[in-house]
């Protein structure tokens, strides 16, 4: 699925994405949905059933929030 879809299919949901399609600035381009949440504390728990898989992305599909910092 494609970072485009994933935006569209859940808006304003953090996105737990397996093996991660990702271009030369590290963006994610597509992937396997693994889960999703509007609640971030939802997709931290689910990272334990998925943690033997070894290229994970979490996105968030809406404005990021105030009280939230971005590292790239």
């Amino acid at each position: 699925m494609t970072i485009a879809e994933i935006r569209d299919r859940y808006p304003c949901e953090w996105v737990l994405i397996a093996d991660p399609e990702s271009d030369d600035e590290s963006n994610t381009l597509r992937g396997k949905i693994l889960a999703h949440s509007p609640e971030r504390e939802e997709i931290d728990k689910a990272l334990i059933a998925f943690k033997h898989i070894e290229s994970i992305s979490i996105e968030y599909t809406g404005p990021i929030p105030s009280d939230y910092v971005v590292i790239s």
